[in-house]
């Protein structure tokens, strides 16, 4: 779910900027230096508990996965910071929902639905989601016992039917199939 984060950075390198500039891009995350951060604004960005406070204290864990829960949203989701020992991790504000055309095209997009050529084995979790369709993305649930909500977004994105049954028709030609 980073098609606009890989359209941009690929048009910023390409136009020369350097990546170690590229901190401005929504639906992505970065790290800095702790001097860096030290010394930096922190003006609109939700510090979230450290990972070495979270790797022993479960009450420290809820709180941050609540604390970065409430900023996935695109709309009001501002920058999530959280310290790490050697670094910090800076994660932007969620990129904003894609629409339906936009889905269509990248789920229209030839997949080969295999492994990547690099893996000798074979990959047991793709067998289960190898033929599956993709009809939206997004889940306004919120469930506890689910992280979807958490990777989708809540924002329900929709495919539309004609581009479903475009993939279902391709997909039932595929000789694995």
């Amino acid at each position: 779910m980073g098609e606009r984060q890989i359209v941009e950075i690929a048009q910023r390198l390409a136009a020369g900027e350097p990546a170690r500039s590229l901190r401005d891009i929504r639906g992505t995350a970065y790290t800095m230096e702790v001097a860096e951060w030290r010394a930096a604004p922190h003006e609109g960005i939700v510090e979230i508990p450290s990972f070495t406070e979270v790797s022993s204290d479960k009450t420290a864990y809820a709180k941050a996965f609540a604390l970065h829960y409430r900023e996935q949203d695109p709309v009001r989701g501002r920058t999530v910071a959280q310290p790490h020992p050697k670094t910090v991790i800076v994660q932007n504000p969620p990129a904003r929902p894609l629409s339906t055309p936009e889905l269509d095209r990248v789920y229209e997009l030839p997949f080969s639905r295999r492994a990547h050529p690099s893996y000798k084995k074979p990959v047991p979790a793709l067998e289960p989601v190898r033929f599956s369709i993709v009809s939206h993305r997004g889940c306004f649930g919120g469930c506890s016992f689910c992280a979807l909500t958490h990777h989708q977004g809540r924002i329900i994105q929709s495919r539309s039917i004609d581009s479903i049954v475009r993939e279902v028709t391709r997909m039932a030609k595929m000789p694995e199939f």
